[in-house]
């Protein structure tokens, strides 16, 4: 009837009322759960944005801590990222907890979805509900329930994150733990060639005083027998030339080499040593100098040993960054041949050079190499970008030459087939930018030294990237040079930054000595290349020193046997004398004959000097 009609009405009008209310909630409900992803988003995205600043600053502090030499600094550097470890757990807490937000809103959310769905049953029931709000209703619960699959996925998402978070964080506190193990074993390896330097050094000094006793004693019984009344120094190189000795003119001070007593201590009394001298370091002068051999530095120098071969004499090859090599000898006022590849203005700086079978390669600072015919003084080849960064060492294999072995800072150490003009037909992959790189005659080894102080062995018939072997451990100083072994002497003498030389054994990869002089060896701290050299004899070596002097070393007493001083030859004559006033030396050779100790120096104001 007409009254319970009207109930009816009012009952689907508070009904409908009721729904709009509903409806009001779920869309506010609805908006705070988008709110609600939308901020644990950017907060994601504000983790990823502070993982990625994480990893470079850990980038960037591992570098630092390869290069500052200070171990303090690296402890420093080690207190901050562990600093910036804790931040980061902080920051990942703060995602968990806006995770669990969400998962609670989506939570409510399906809820009321189920409430929705409750109330559209109780509607059909009744069966007074139109069908366009059933529809619209559907549409509603489609979209929450739509709503509650994103919602879903994004928590999964954000469980993926906070592991991933979770797992960065525990691998940067394992990189933190080997860093300070890393500085602790640097710091027990300091200690241990500290008190080696000072055992050395006591050593020296007994020696000196030994030696200076036995002196004295001899210029004391040569003046008892002398009847002359020429001066006592005259007298005592006098008595010494008698009985075979040699006397040499040092900074105004005559020193006297006995010859018999350092062959007989230095050889047992076997036979004679033209290396030995009495044990403390003699100050030589140069045989001959080119003041001007380039107008700009030096780079490198090394030996033809072409003629050595062809029974020629002797003579240099020296690299410039003038962008020139330039041939010298002992004999000749002026270079012997000039090797140019462009015009003046488009030459680039020569970084390294090395001569073998009649070929001259040239490694360039625009990373191209260039081959020459020496004979003809003619550029053959030219290898354009040969590598991605500077090319530091270049080598060609002797006698015969046809390979050629180049190493750069782009961590590359590639082979080139000098039959087919320069093909490349090998390319080795270090974890560290090469410095330098050398030979061993008579093997199938190619010898490089790296920026992370390690020494690797390649072989060149090797398909594989990896080294044979390698010889350092991480953390070291880098290698600036390297000297290799001739004639069937198995040695490779290694040049670090931190001013010391080590000796190693190429077969058993064993070190034979460590080299080092505190006052009179310094490696400029600017220098990406100092390059020692070996004498034929296998157990001298030369180094040069950014004091402008190169320091003669015996690798099996260690000592430092003699001094090649430049100071006393300076260009200007205000500059003579005075300490630090030569310019720093980059690089020097011995001549490969085996009967004659010949030595080539090079430095920073282009002057090429022979010592003998």
């Amino acid at each position: 009837d007409r009254s319970s009609t009207k109930r009816r009405k009012k009952k689907m009008q508070a009904v409908a009322g009721e729904l709009r209310l509903r409806r009001r909630r779920e869309s506010s409900c609805f908006e705070g759960i988008m709110a609600d992803h939308l901020s644990l988003s950017l907060s994601f995205g504000a983790s990823l944005a502070a993982f990625a600043a994480l990893q470079s600053e850990v980038d960037v502090l591992r570098r630092e801590a390869e290069d500052v030499m200070g171990r303090k600094d690296a402890a420093v550097l080690a207190q901050r990222l562990e600093v910036r470890v804790t931040e980061l757990q902080r920051e990942a807490t703060t995602a968990r907890a806006a995770q669990e937000l969400a998962l609670s809103s989506a939570q409510a959310a399906s809820e009321e979805t189920s409430a929705a769905v409750a109330d559209r049953d109780a509607a059909l029931n009744d069966g007074d509900r139109s069908q366009a709000h059933e529809a619209a209703l559907g549409a509603k619960v489609a979209e929450l329930e739509r709503a509650l699959v994103v919602a879903s996925k994004e928590c999964d998402f954000a469980k993926r994150q906070f592991k991933d978070a979770d797992e960065e964080s525990r691998l940067l506190r394992r990189q933190n733990d080997d860093l300070v193990l890393r500085l602790v074993d640097d710091k027990q390896r300091l200690v241990t060639e500290m008190n080696a330097m000072n055992d050395m050094i006591a050593k020296l000094t007994r020696e000196n005083k030994m030696l200076g006793g036995l002196l004295n004693n001899n210029t004391n019984n040569n003046l008892n027998k002398d009847d002359s009344s020429e001066s006592s120094s005259k007298t005592t190189a006098a008595s010494f030339g008698e009985r075979g000795g040699h006397s040499f003119a040092a900074g105004g001070t005559v020193l006297v080499v006995d010859e018999d007593y350092a062959s007989s201590s230095s050889s047992g009394g076997r036979q004679r040593d033209p290396w030995a001298v009495v044990g403390f370091p003699l100050e030589l002068s140069p045989r001959k100098t080119f003041p001007k051999a380039h107008d700009t530095e030096i780079n490198d120098v090394v030996f033809c040993r072409d003629d050595v071969d062809a029974g020629e004499e002797v003579s240099v090859f020296t690299a410039s960054a003038d962008g020139t090599a330039k041939r010298f000898r002992v004999s000749c006022d002026a270079e012997v041949s000039c090797l140019a590849g462009k015009r003046r203005a488009e030459r680039a700086a020569v970084l390294a050079v090395d001569v073998a079978g009649g070929v001259a390669a040239l490694a360039l600072s625009d990373r191209s190499v260039q081959l020459f015919d020496v004979k003809r003084q003619r550029l053959k080849h030219q290898i354009e970008n040969a590598h991605g960064g500077k090319i530091l060492g270049a080598v060609v294999s002797s006698p015969t030459p046809t390979l050629l072995a180049t190493g750069s800072v782009d961590r590359q150490i590639k082979l080139w087939d000098l039959a087919t003009q320069g093909a490349n037909v090998a390319s080795f992959r270090a974890p560290s930018a090469c410095h330098c790189l050398t030979g061993l005659d008579g093997t199938d080894l190619v010898v490089s030294g790296h920026r992370d102080g390690v020494v690797r062995f390649w072989d060149k018939r090797a398909s594989d990237s990896d080294p044979v072997s390698d010889i350092g451990g991480a953390s070291a100083p880098p290698i600036l040079g390297l000297a290799r072994s001739s004639r069937g002497k198995n040695v490779v003498v290694a040049l670090k930054r931190d001013a010391s030389v080590h000796v190693y054994d190429d077969r058993t990869r064993g070190r034979l000595a460590l080299l080092a002089h505190p006052e009179k060896f310094h490696v400029h701290p600017a220098a990406q290349t100092a390059r020692p050299a070996l004498a034929p004899d296998g157990r001298h070596v030369a180094v040069p020193s950014a004091t402008g002097d190169a320091l003669l070393f015996d690798t099996a007493t260690t000592l430092c046997s003699a001094v090649l001083s430049t100071t006393t030859h300076h260009d200007d004559p205000a500059q003579r004398g005075k300490k630090g006033a030569a310019p720093p030396l980059t690089a020097l050779d011995f001549a490969p004959s085996p009967g004659r100790c010949l030595l080539a120096t090079v430095d920073k104001l282009g002057t090429l000097a022979f010592w003998e």
